[in-house]
């Protein structure tokens, strides 16, 4: 994502998290490029696994994104 390619990043998040199943940091750049990407349904399902896992009372930056999308885009139709 640092050098801004977008499509690539996903493709490799996306393999870690074959390797390494629901890890909070995968997850997120994930639903972070899917949205750099403009494709919604994806970051969708990034940001609502990484809610997930995550406690439900944590102040963490990337769970604070993930609850601001998912708030953002649940009337929306994708």
């Amino acid at each position: 994502m640092k050098q801004e390619k977008p499509a690539q990043a996903l493709s490799a998040f996306k393999h870690s998290l074959e390797l390494y199943p629901k890890r909070f940091n995968s997850l997120l750049g994930a639903a972070r490029a899917a949205q750099a990407l403009e494709d919604k349904h994806p970051a969708k399902k990034y940001y609502a696994e990484l809610l997930t896992i995550s406690i439900s009372e944590s102040k963490r930056a990337g769970v604070q994104e993930a609850r601001k999308y998912i708030a953002g885009n649940v009337s929306q139709r994708e």
